[in-house]
């Protein structure tokens, strides 16, 4: 009855199975992730238009069901161009060894994760750590606007800190960023559940979703 999933991949969903958008109850947001796109530092990829080109690149985006796959299959119905960039079912880790020894002979040119930005995931921290072979891509594209049934935004866009730095200047990026949602569907709770469901969420949300919750 309960289950946790992005705006983007609930947008995703809705899109082939619209009677569910009268099913559901949105509970309360379990945080913010965002989309973070890494290539080589001498790659042609200088922001997200550069992946809308005509050409025989690819990105990695993880196992096929993952939640990068689907978000960036969600951009490409979006912004139709992004097909010109192929989805490689690629951990991201493998994809950045690629095309750290590849270099733009390496059919893979860039690797998408989708995390909480300050999250330590082993791709943001090899991009972190070496600036010299690795940077991150802007991603504003305006086409990437899009609403859920209850008109709150799929993404937004925004300057994200990924880095705190005690000198100089703290590591950022324009990108895209979804939220995290808990659902409950209302064909298989009681009136009496929704009542009680509701009030928790009311008076205990950051109890029950984390200190992500708003």
């Amino acid at each position: 009855s309960l289950g946790l999933t992005q705006a983007d991949a609930l947008k995703y969903y809705l899109k082939d199975h619209p009677e569910f958008a009268d099913k559901f109850i949105s509970l309360g947001e379990i945080g913010k992730e965002c989309v973070f796109i890494v290539t080589g530092k001498n790659s042609g990829i200088r922001d997200d238009g550069d992946l809308q080109k005509a050409g025989n690149r690819q990105i990695a985006v993880q196992s096929p069901n993952s939640g990068v796959a689907v978000t960036w299959e969600y951009m490409t119905i979006l912004e139709p161009k992004f097909k010109n960039t192929t989805p490689a079912f690629v951990d991201g880790a493998e994809a950045l060894l690629q095309i750290k020894s590849g270099g733009k002979a390496s059919p893979i040119q860039a690797a998408m994760v989708v995390q909480r930005p300050m999250a330590k995931s082993t791709e943001m921290q090899v991009v972190l750590e070496n600036p010299k072979d690795f940077r991150l891509v802007p991603v504003k594209d305006w086409d990437l606007n899009d609403k859920l049934p209850d008109g709150s935004a799929v993404y937004t866009f925004e300057d994200v800190t990924v880095a705190e730095k005690k000198w100089g200047f703290d590591t950022t990026v324009d990108t895209i960023c979804t939220r995290g949602l808990m659902l409950a569907n209302k064909t298989k709770l009681t009136a009496d559940q929704r009542t009680r469901l509701s009030k928790v969420m009311l008076l205990a949300a950051s109890r029950v979703l984390g200190d992500g919750a708003k």
